[in-house]
């Protein structure tokens, strides 16, 4: 008796490859969902960080109207709180004196 005659053939058996390829497609699959998960995440963290990078709408309306101070301080100035979005920050939330009393301080040491 052959193989194929004694029905113990392995076209009969299932197949052990087969349920170790199902193993591996579901950990596969588990590992792109966490995986996509992840970028998610860091992409939203991305977005914070640009966005607390960025300068404050209006700075240079801000500092442009800045009474006693000549075009080229005002620049200078403006420049220095581009490059530095935290300080930039801090400005806009100043009253009018102390927005001065920065700026002249800057001025000074700069």
């Amino acid at each position: 008796m052959t193989p194929n005659e004694s029905g113990t053939s392995s076209g009969n058996k299932p197949s052990k490859r087969a349920k170790k390829d199902d193993s591996v497609v579901d950990g596969l699959v588990g590992a792109i969902d966490r995986g996509t998960e992840t970028l998610a995440s860091l992409a939203e963290v991305i977005k914070e960080v640009a966005a607390a990078k960025t300068t404050p709408e209006g700075l240079f309306e801000e500092v442009d109207n800045l009474p006693g101070f000549e075009l080229e301080h005002k620049s200078k100035y403006f420049a220095y709180l581009v490059a530095n979005p935290d300080i930039a920050r801090a400005f806009m939330k100043l009253p009018l004196l102390y927005k001065i009393s920065w700026i002249s301080t800057f001025l000074n040491q700069n």
